[in-house]
């Protein structure tokens, strides 16, 4: 199992969606803020494009379309 957020993590969340159905018209840039149980906000980003997730990674995305907020407590995550 690869750990949260790692690079690891975002290669294999792109090698998963690699046999999934093109959706035209569905496409999104996804701006994704994660706070750890130490407080820590960590961004990452995702660009859907006609339903296929064509790029992901660490950082913040110049023009996302929505942004996500969430926390979560990986202390005991391998």
């Amino acid at each position: 199992m690869t750990r949260f957020l790692t690079s690891e993590w975002f290669e294999v969340r792109m090698t998963l969606v690699d046999d999934l159905p093109e959706l035209p018209g569905a496409s999104a840039r996804l701006q994704h803020r994660v706070t750890e149980a130490d407080g820590r906000v960590v961004p990452y980003y995702d660009v859907i494009e006609n339903g296929r997730l064509t790029a992901s990674g660490l950082g913040v995305h110049p023009e996302p379309d929505v942004e996500i907020a969430m926390t979560v407590d990986a202390t005991n995550w391998p």
